[in-house]
Protein backbone atom coordinates (compact mmCIF):
# COMPACT_ATOMS: atom_id res chain seq x y z
CA UNK A 1 0.00 0.00 0.00
CA UNK A 2 1.17 3.50 -0.83
CA UNK A 3 0.34 6.61 1.19
CA UNK A 4 0.43 10.26 0.26
CA UNK A 5 2.94 12.26 2.17
CA UNK A 6 1.65 15.74 1.53
CA UNK A 7 -1.15 17.25 3.60
CA UNK A 8 -4.34 17.99 1.68
CA UNK A 9 -6.77 20.36 3.44
CA UNK A 10 -10.07 18.54 3.04
CA UNK A 11 -12.79 20.02 5.24
CA UNK A 12 -13.08 23.38 6.92
CA UNK A 13 -16.19 24.29 8.81
CA UNK A 14 -17.15 27.87 9.58
CA UNK A 15 -20.45 28.84 11.08
CA UNK A 16 -22.10 31.81 9.45
CA UNK A 17 -22.91 33.13 12.89
CA UNK A 18 -19.13 33.44 13.42
CA UNK A 19 -19.26 31.37 16.56
CA UNK A 20 -16.12 29.52 15.60
CA UNK A 21 -14.10 27.50 13.13
CA UNK A 22 -13.28 23.82 12.77
CA UNK A 23 -10.65 22.86 10.18
CA UNK A 24 -9.75 19.36 9.11
CA UNK A 25 -6.89 17.93 7.10
CA UNK A 26 -5.69 14.67 5.53
CA UNK A 27 -2.15 13.45 5.95
CA UNK A 28 -0.10 10.28 5.84
CA UNK A 29 0.10 10.21 9.63
CA UNK A 30 -2.01 8.05 11.92
CA UNK A 31 -5.55 9.04 12.80
CA UNK A 32 -5.71 11.75 15.43
CA UNK A 33 -8.48 13.66 17.13
CA UNK A 34 -9.15 17.36 17.61
CA UNK A 35 -10.66 19.08 20.60
CA UNK A 36 -13.12 21.94 20.19
CA UNK A 37 -13.14 24.88 22.52
CA UNK A 38 -16.52 24.48 24.22
CA UNK A 39 -19.08 27.13 23.35
CA UNK A 40 -22.58 27.88 24.50
CA UNK A 41 -25.75 28.61 22.56
CA UNK A 42 -28.35 30.44 24.66
CA UNK A 43 -32.05 30.72 23.97
CA UNK A 44 -32.74 33.39 21.35
CA UNK A 45 -34.90 36.28 22.62
CA UNK A 46 -38.41 35.76 21.26
CA UNK A 47 -40.53 38.49 22.88
CA UNK A 48 -40.28 41.24 20.23
CA UNK A 49 -43.43 43.29 20.90
CA UNK A 50 -42.55 46.50 22.78
CA UNK A 51 -45.99 48.12 22.61
CA UNK A 52 -46.79 47.61 26.29
CA UNK A 53 -43.29 48.55 27.44
CA UNK A 54 -42.81 51.99 25.89
CA UNK A 55 -45.26 54.88 26.28
CA UNK A 56 -45.72 56.81 23.01
CA UNK A 57 -44.86 60.51 23.13
CA UNK A 58 -47.73 62.89 23.78
CA UNK A 59 -47.55 66.65 23.44
CA UNK A 60 -46.86 68.22 26.84
CA UNK A 61 -46.08 64.91 28.57
CA UNK A 62 -42.74 63.94 30.08
CA UNK A 63 -40.82 61.16 28.30
CA UNK A 64 -40.70 57.69 29.80
CA UNK A 65 -37.34 57.36 31.54
CA UNK A 66 -37.28 53.76 32.76
CA UNK A 67 -37.77 50.39 31.09
CA UNK A 68 -39.53 47.61 32.99
CA UNK A 69 -37.45 44.48 33.48
CA UNK A 70 -38.68 41.51 31.44
CA UNK A 71 -38.20 37.75 31.73
CA UNK A 72 -35.68 37.67 28.86
CA UNK A 73 -33.96 41.06 29.06
CA UNK A 74 -33.49 44.35 30.85
CA UNK A 75 -33.30 47.69 29.08
CA UNK A 76 -32.75 51.42 29.06
CA UNK A 77 -34.54 54.08 27.05
CA UNK A 78 -33.29 57.34 25.54
CA UNK A 79 -35.26 59.85 23.49
CA UNK A 80 -34.17 61.65 20.34
CA UNK A 81 -35.69 63.96 17.81
CA UNK A 82 -36.16 62.79 14.25
CA UNK A 83 -32.78 64.40 13.46
CA UNK A 84 -31.18 62.17 16.14
CA UNK A 85 -30.56 65.02 18.56
CA UNK A 86 -30.93 64.10 22.24
CA UNK A 87 -34.29 65.13 23.70
CA UNK A 88 -34.98 66.25 27.26
CA UNK A 89 -38.03 67.89 28.79
CA UNK A 90 -41.67 67.47 27.81
CA UNK A 91 -42.64 66.54 24.29
CA UNK A 92 -43.34 69.42 21.92
CA UNK A 93 -46.29 69.70 19.56
CA UNK A 94 -46.19 68.47 15.95
CA UNK A 95 -42.82 66.73 16.42
CA UNK A 96 -41.53 63.28 15.47
CA UNK A 97 -39.62 61.54 18.27
CA UNK A 98 -37.55 58.39 18.43
CA UNK A 99 -37.11 56.07 21.39
CA UNK A 100 -33.76 54.24 21.38
CA UNK A 101 -34.11 51.10 23.48
CA UNK A 102 -30.92 49.31 24.54
CA UNK A 103 -31.78 45.79 25.66
CA UNK A 104 -29.43 43.50 27.59
CA UNK A 105 -30.13 39.78 27.45
CA UNK A 106 -30.48 37.99 30.77
CA UNK A 107 -28.50 34.87 31.61
CA UNK A 108 -29.56 32.03 29.33
CA UNK A 109 -30.78 34.33 26.55
CA UNK A 110 -29.10 35.91 23.54
CA UNK A 111 -29.90 38.31 20.72
CA UNK A 112 -27.91 36.13 18.31
CA UNK A 113 -30.55 34.80 15.95
CA UNK A 114 -32.85 37.82 16.24
CA UNK A 115 -33.69 38.91 12.69
CA UNK A 116 -33.26 42.48 11.50
CA UNK A 117 -36.28 44.70 12.17
CA UNK A 118 -38.14 41.95 14.02
CA UNK A 119 -39.07 44.00 17.09
CA UNK A 120 -42.53 45.59 16.86
CA UNK A 121 -44.56 48.49 18.20
CA UNK A 122 -48.16 48.99 17.15
CA UNK A 123 -48.58 52.26 15.25
CA UNK A 124 -44.86 53.09 15.00
CA UNK A 125 -41.88 52.20 12.82
CA UNK A 126 -39.31 49.92 14.47
CA UNK A 127 -35.77 49.05 13.35
CA UNK A 128 -33.06 46.83 14.79
CA UNK A 129 -29.96 45.26 13.31
CA UNK A 130 -29.75 41.48 13.08
CA UNK A 131 -28.45 39.83 16.26
CA UNK A 132 -28.83 43.10 18.17
CA UNK A 133 -30.79 44.33 21.17
CA UNK A 134 -30.57 47.99 20.19
CA UNK A 135 -34.00 49.02 18.92
CA UNK A 136 -35.17 52.35 17.49
CA UNK A 137 -38.89 53.18 17.56
CA UNK A 138 -39.93 56.14 15.41
CA UNK A 139 -43.33 57.48 16.48
CA UNK A 140 -45.80 59.55 14.44
CA UNK A 141 -45.62 63.27 15.07
CA UNK A 142 -47.25 64.51 18.24
CA UNK A 143 -50.43 66.50 17.78
CA UNK A 144 -50.25 70.12 16.68
CA UNK A 145 -50.46 73.01 19.14
CA UNK A 146 -54.05 73.34 20.33
CA UNK A 147 -54.94 69.87 19.03
CA UNK A 148 -55.53 66.87 21.31
CA UNK A 149 -54.70 63.24 20.63
CA UNK A 150 -57.72 61.05 19.91
CA UNK A 151 -58.13 58.32 22.54
CA UNK A 152 -57.04 54.97 21.09
CA UNK A 153 -56.90 52.76 24.19
CA UNK A 154 -60.21 51.10 23.36
CA UNK A 155 -60.00 47.66 24.98
CA UNK A 156 -61.68 47.58 28.39
CA UNK A 157 -60.91 43.92 29.23
CA UNK A 158 -58.35 44.75 31.91
CA UNK A 159 -60.38 47.60 33.42
CA UNK A 160 -63.76 45.97 34.08
CA UNK A 161 -64.25 42.57 35.74
CA UNK A 162 -67.08 40.52 34.22
CA UNK A 163 -69.97 39.66 36.56
CA UNK A 164 -69.95 36.22 38.19
CA UNK A 165 -72.82 34.72 40.17
CA UNK A 166 -72.30 35.48 43.86
CA UNK A 167 -69.36 37.82 43.26
CA UNK A 168 -69.30 41.44 44.39
CA UNK A 169 -69.49 44.23 41.83
CA UNK A 170 -66.20 45.65 40.56
CA UNK A 171 -66.42 49.44 40.83
CA UNK A 172 -62.71 50.22 41.02
CA UNK A 173 -62.00 53.65 39.55
CA UNK A 174 -60.29 53.62 36.15
CA UNK A 175 -57.03 55.52 35.68
CA UNK A 176 -55.00 55.04 32.50
CA UNK A 177 -52.55 57.21 30.57
CA UNK A 178 -55.38 58.53 28.38
CA UNK A 179 -58.42 58.76 30.65
CA UNK A 180 -59.97 58.26 34.06
CA UNK A 181 -63.36 56.68 34.61
CA UNK A 182 -66.11 55.22 36.78
CA UNK A 183 -68.12 51.99 36.58
CA UNK A 184 -71.79 51.64 37.55
CA UNK A 185 -73.69 48.33 37.29
CA UNK A 186 -77.29 47.84 36.15
CA UNK A 187 -79.59 45.02 35.27
CA UNK A 188 -80.36 44.41 31.59
CA UNK A 189 -82.92 47.27 31.38
CA UNK A 190 -80.11 49.74 32.01
CA UNK A 191 -82.00 51.56 34.76
CA UNK A 192 -82.40 49.10 37.66
CA UNK A 193 -79.29 49.11 39.83
CA UNK A 194 -77.54 45.75 40.10
CA UNK A 195 -77.35 44.11 43.54
CA UNK A 196 -74.12 44.28 45.50
CA UNK A 197 -73.57 40.57 44.74
CA UNK A 198 -74.51 39.36 41.27
CA UNK A 199 -77.49 37.00 41.07
CA UNK A 200 -77.68 33.77 39.12
CA UNK A 201 -78.88 33.57 35.49
CA UNK A 202 -79.00 37.36 35.05
CA UNK A 203 -77.77 39.72 32.33
CA UNK A 204 -75.90 42.75 33.66
CA UNK A 205 -74.66 45.97 32.06
CA UNK A 206 -71.68 48.06 33.11
CA UNK A 207 -71.99 51.76 32.30
CA UNK A 208 -68.44 53.05 32.03
CA UNK A 209 -68.03 56.84 32.04
CA UNK A 210 -64.59 57.93 30.85
CA UNK A 211 -63.01 61.40 31.10
CA UNK A 212 -60.14 62.26 28.78
CA UNK A 213 -56.92 63.45 30.37
CA UNK A 214 -55.19 66.66 29.20
CA UNK A 215 -53.96 66.42 25.59
CA UNK A 216 -56.49 63.64 24.82
CA UNK A 217 -59.98 63.78 23.38
CA UNK A 218 -62.88 61.47 22.54
CA UNK A 219 -63.66 63.60 19.50
CA UNK A 220 -62.73 61.31 16.65
CA UNK A 221 -63.58 58.06 18.45
CA UNK A 222 -65.95 56.11 16.19
CA UNK A 223 -69.27 54.72 17.38
CA UNK A 224 -69.04 51.27 19.01
CA UNK A 225 -65.24 51.16 18.78
CA UNK A 226 -64.59 50.26 22.42
CA UNK A 227 -64.23 46.51 22.98
CA UNK A 228 -64.60 43.83 25.64
CA UNK A 229 -63.90 40.20 24.81
CA UNK A 230 -67.04 38.05 25.09
CA UNK A 231 -69.43 40.95 25.68
CA UNK A 232 -71.43 43.45 23.60
CA UNK A 233 -70.08 47.01 23.75
CA UNK A 234 -71.69 50.22 22.55
CA UNK A 235 -70.61 53.85 22.58
CA UNK A 236 -71.78 56.90 20.67
CA UNK A 237 -69.35 58.57 18.28
CA UNK A 238 -67.03 61.10 19.97
CA UNK A 239 -68.12 59.88 23.40
CA UNK A 240 -66.45 58.34 26.43
CA UNK A 241 -69.67 56.81 27.79
CA UNK A 242 -69.55 53.09 27.14
CA UNK A 243 -72.13 50.35 27.83
CA UNK A 244 -70.89 46.79 28.21
CA UNK A 245 -73.60 44.10 28.15
CA UNK A 246 -72.36 40.80 29.56
CA UNK A 247 -73.77 37.30 28.98
CA UNK A 248 -76.09 36.03 31.71
CA UNK A 249 -74.42 34.75 34.83
CA UNK A 250 -74.65 31.01 35.39
CA UNK A 251 -77.88 29.46 36.65
CA UNK A 252 -78.43 28.61 40.31
CA UNK A 253 -76.46 25.49 41.12
CA UNK A 254 -74.44 25.88 37.92
CA UNK A 255 -70.84 27.03 37.92
CA UNK A 256 -69.11 29.24 35.38
CA UNK A 257 -66.86 27.35 32.98
CA UNK A 258 -63.24 28.41 33.39
CA UNK A 259 -62.22 30.64 30.48
CA UNK A 260 -58.86 32.02 31.66
CA UNK A 261 -56.94 29.62 29.46
CA UNK A 262 -53.64 31.36 28.75
CA UNK A 263 -50.89 30.22 31.12
CA UNK A 264 -48.16 32.53 29.78
CA UNK A 265 -48.09 34.76 32.84
CA UNK A 266 -48.38 31.89 35.35
CA UNK A 267 -45.56 29.55 34.31
CA UNK A 268 -41.98 30.67 33.56
CA UNK A 269 -40.41 28.82 30.63
CA UNK A 270 -37.30 26.75 31.42
CA UNK A 271 -33.93 28.35 30.67
CA UNK A 272 -30.58 26.57 30.77
CA UNK A 273 -29.05 27.11 34.23
CA UNK A 274 -32.16 28.74 35.70
CA UNK A 275 -33.98 27.41 38.76
CA UNK A 276 -37.42 25.83 38.37
CA UNK A 277 -40.42 28.12 38.81
CA UNK A 278 -42.85 26.40 41.19
CA UNK A 279 -44.69 29.47 42.45
CA UNK A 280 -48.25 28.57 43.43
CA UNK A 281 -50.94 29.79 41.03
CA UNK A 282 -53.81 31.92 42.35
CA UNK A 283 -56.16 33.63 39.91
CA UNK A 284 -59.79 34.75 40.08
CA UNK A 285 -60.94 31.41 38.64
CA UNK A 286 -58.56 28.80 40.03
CA UNK A 287 -55.54 27.93 42.15
CA UNK A 288 -52.81 25.57 41.04
CA UNK A 289 -49.42 23.92 41.42
CA UNK A 290 -46.52 23.38 38.99
CA UNK A 291 -44.27 20.31 38.90
CA UNK A 292 -41.39 19.92 36.41
CA UNK A 293 -40.35 16.75 34.57
CA UNK A 294 -38.01 15.74 31.80
CA UNK A 295 -39.54 14.94 28.40
CA UNK A 296 -40.66 11.44 29.42
CA UNK A 297 -43.07 13.01 31.90
CA UNK A 298 -41.94 10.80 34.79
CA UNK A 299 -38.32 11.74 35.55
CA UNK A 300 -38.21 14.74 37.86
CA UNK A 301 -36.40 17.75 36.39
CA UNK A 302 -33.25 18.93 38.17
CA UNK A 303 -33.43 21.98 40.43
CA UNK A 304 -31.51 23.95 37.75
CA UNK A 305 -32.44 23.26 34.14
CA UNK A 306 -29.78 21.53 32.02
CA UNK A 307 -28.71 22.53 28.51
CA UNK A 308 -30.28 21.12 25.34
CA UNK A 309 -33.13 19.42 27.20
CA UNK A 310 -36.89 19.31 26.69
CA UNK A 311 -38.87 19.84 29.88
CA UNK A 312 -42.55 19.47 30.73
CA UNK A 313 -44.50 21.44 33.33
CA UNK A 314 -47.44 19.55 34.81
CA UNK A 315 -49.88 22.20 36.00
CA UNK A 316 -52.66 21.00 38.32
CA UNK A 317 -55.46 23.56 38.62
CA UNK A 318 -58.32 23.59 41.13
CA UNK A 319 -61.43 25.61 40.29
CA UNK A 320 -62.54 28.21 42.81
CA UNK A 321 -66.11 28.45 44.10
CA UNK A 322 -68.46 29.37 41.29
CA UNK A 323 -66.17 27.97 38.57
CA UNK A 324 -65.77 24.59 36.94
CA UNK A 325 -63.56 22.84 34.40
CA UNK A 326 -66.59 20.92 33.12
CA UNK A 327 -67.10 22.38 29.69
CA UNK A 328 -63.42 23.14 29.02
CA UNK A 329 -62.59 21.42 25.71
CA UNK A 330 -59.54 19.21 25.24
CA UNK A 331 -56.27 21.07 24.57
CA UNK A 332 -57.82 24.50 25.09
CA UNK A 333 -55.21 25.87 27.50
CA UNK A 334 -52.42 27.80 25.77
CA UNK A 335 -48.81 28.83 26.26
CA UNK A 336 -47.06 30.87 23.58
CA UNK A 337 -44.20 28.96 21.96
CA UNK A 338 -44.92 25.65 23.70
CA UNK A 339 -47.15 22.61 23.16
CA UNK A 340 -50.05 22.37 25.62
CA UNK A 341 -52.38 19.46 26.27
CA UNK A 342 -55.30 18.94 28.62
CA UNK A 343 -58.10 16.42 28.71
CA UNK A 344 -61.66 17.68 28.23
CA UNK A 345 -63.27 18.91 31.45
CA UNK A 346 -59.91 18.79 33.26
CA UNK A 347 -57.66 21.26 35.05
CA UNK A 348 -54.55 19.10 34.66
CA UNK A 349 -52.41 20.68 31.97
CA UNK A 350 -49.12 19.55 30.43
CA UNK A 351 -46.87 22.20 28.85
CA UNK A 352 -44.01 20.83 26.75
CA UNK A 353 -41.37 23.49 26.15
CA UNK A 354 -38.74 23.60 23.37
CA UNK A 355 -35.29 22.37 24.33
CA UNK A 356 -33.25 24.71 26.47
CA UNK A 357 -30.12 26.34 25.03
CA UNK A 358 -27.22 24.17 23.92
CA UNK A 359 -23.75 23.62 25.30
CA UNK A 360 -22.57 22.78 21.80
CA UNK A 361 -19.30 21.73 20.23
CA UNK A 362 -19.12 24.85 18.06
CA UNK A 363 -16.09 26.73 19.44
CA UNK A 364 -16.23 30.39 20.33
CA UNK A 365 -12.61 31.03 19.39
CA UNK A 366 -9.63 29.25 17.87
CA UNK A 367 -9.46 26.26 15.55
CA UNK A 368 -9.22 22.50 15.90
CA UNK A 369 -7.41 20.18 13.50
CA UNK A 370 -8.11 16.53 12.80
CA UNK A 371 -5.54 14.31 11.05
CA UNK A 372 -6.66 11.09 9.32
CA UNK A 373 -5.09 8.35 7.18
CA UNK A 374 -5.46 8.56 3.43
CA UNK A 375 -4.68 5.24 1.71
CA UNK A 376 -4.30 5.94 -2.00
CA UNK A 377 -5.15 2.50 -3.33
CA UNK A 378 -8.32 1.89 -1.28
CA UNK A 379 -11.61 2.29 -3.13
CA UNK A 380 -13.09 4.38 -0.29
CA UNK A 381 -11.83 5.50 3.07
CA UNK A 382 -14.21 6.77 5.73
CA UNK A 383 -12.66 9.39 7.97
CA UNK A 384 -15.03 10.54 10.72
CA UNK A 385 -14.21 14.15 11.42
CA UNK A 386 -15.00 16.43 14.35
CA UNK A 387 -18.68 16.98 15.00
CA UNK A 388 -20.43 20.31 15.47
CA UNK A 389 -23.81 21.37 16.81
CA UNK A 390 -25.98 23.90 14.99
CA UNK A 391 -28.93 25.72 16.54
CA UNK A 392 -32.06 26.37 14.51
CA UNK A 393 -33.08 29.11 16.95
CA UNK A 394 -29.83 30.91 16.16
CA UNK A 395 -30.24 30.24 12.40
CA UNK A 396 -26.76 28.71 12.27
CA UNK A 397 -25.28 27.29 9.08
CA UNK A 398 -22.09 25.43 8.27
CA UNK A 399 -19.93 26.27 5.25
CA UNK A 400 -17.97 23.13 4.37
CA UNK A 401 -15.16 23.54 1.84
CA UNK A 402 -13.28 20.82 0.00
CA UNK A 403 -9.75 20.53 -1.42
CA UNK A 404 -8.42 22.66 -4.27
CA UNK A 405 -5.73 21.84 -6.80
CA UNK A 406 -5.45 19.81 -9.97
CA UNK A 407 -5.02 16.45 -8.27
CA UNK A 408 -8.59 16.26 -6.98
CA UNK A 409 -10.94 17.58 -9.65
CA UNK A 410 -13.96 15.33 -9.15
CA UNK A 411 -16.19 15.89 -6.15
CA UNK A 412 -19.49 14.54 -4.88
CA UNK A 413 -21.30 15.76 -1.75
CA UNK A 414 -23.80 13.65 0.19
CA UNK A 415 -26.05 13.96 3.27
CA UNK A 416 -26.72 10.74 5.14
CA UNK A 417 -25.48 8.79 2.13
CA UNK A 418 -27.74 10.53 -0.40
CA UNK A 419 -25.95 12.50 -3.11
CA UNK A 420 -26.62 16.22 -3.33
CA UNK A 421 -25.73 18.56 -6.19
CA UNK A 422 -21.97 18.94 -6.57
CA UNK A 423 -20.80 22.51 -7.08
CA UNK A 424 -18.63 23.25 -10.06
CA UNK A 425 -14.93 24.15 -9.88
CA UNK A 426 -11.88 22.77 -8.16
CA UNK A 427 -12.60 24.39 -4.77
CA UNK A 428 -16.15 23.20 -3.99
CA UNK A 429 -18.16 24.32 -0.98
CA UNK A 430 -21.43 23.13 0.48
CA UNK A 431 -23.61 25.17 2.85
CA UNK A 432 -25.53 23.11 5.39
CA UNK A 433 -28.32 25.08 7.07
CA UNK A 434 -30.03 24.10 10.32
CA UNK A 435 -33.24 25.80 9.21
CA UNK A 436 -35.96 23.59 7.80
CA UNK A 437 -34.42 20.43 9.28
CA UNK A 438 -35.60 18.28 12.14
CA UNK A 439 -33.53 17.77 15.26
CA UNK A 440 -31.02 14.96 14.85
CA UNK A 441 -27.66 13.90 13.46
CA UNK A 442 -26.62 14.47 9.83
CA UNK A 443 -23.53 13.05 8.12
CA UNK A 444 -22.24 15.39 5.42
CA UNK A 445 -19.80 13.59 3.14
CA UNK A 446 -17.40 14.65 0.40
CA UNK A 447 -16.00 12.18 -2.12
CA UNK A 448 -12.92 13.23 -4.07
CA UNK A 449 -11.15 11.39 -6.91
CA UNK A 450 -7.45 11.49 -7.81
CA UNK A 451 -7.03 12.29 -11.52
CA UNK A 452 -3.26 12.50 -12.02
CA UNK A 453 -3.23 9.83 -14.70
CA UNK A 454 -0.57 7.60 -13.13
CA UNK A 455 -2.31 7.75 -9.73
CA UNK A 456 -4.79 5.16 -8.54
CA UNK A 457 -7.92 7.08 -9.68
CA UNK A 458 -9.64 5.98 -6.46
CA UNK A 459 -12.47 7.80 -4.71
CA UNK A 460 -12.02 8.89 -1.09
CA UNK A 461 -14.87 9.77 1.26
CA UNK A 462 -14.56 12.07 4.28
CA UNK A 463 -17.51 12.98 6.48
CA UNK A 464 -18.33 15.46 9.19
CA UNK A 465 -21.08 14.90 11.77
CA UNK A 466 -23.54 17.76 12.29
CA UNK A 467 -26.13 17.73 15.09
CA UNK A 468 -29.14 20.02 14.71
CA UNK A 469 -30.97 21.19 17.84
CA UNK A 470 -33.62 23.79 18.64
Amino acid sequence: MRTKSKVIPVLALITAAMVGVVSLGLTGCDTGSGTNTGGTTDTTVNTPDLTALVTAPVKGAAPQSTFAEQAQYTGTIAWKTNADADHTGVFAAATVYKAVITLTAKTGFTFTGVAANSFTYTGATVTNAANSGTVTITFPATTAEGQDTVVNALSLDSLVTAPVKGATQNTTAINTAQYTGTIVWFENNGTTAAPAAFAANTVYKAIVTLMAKPSFTFTGVAANSFTYTGATVTNAANSGTVTITFPATTAEGQDTVVNALSLDSLVTAPVKGATQNTTAINTAQYTGTIVWFENNGTTAAPAAFAANTVYKAIVTLTAKNGFTFTGVAANRFTYTGATVTNAANSGTVTITFPATGTDGSVPTTGTSTVTVNLWTNDAAILATADSVTLSRAASQTALITGPSGAEYTNHQWSINGIDVAAPAGTAPAYTFSSLGRGNGTYYVGLQVKSDLGSADNAWYLTTITITVTN
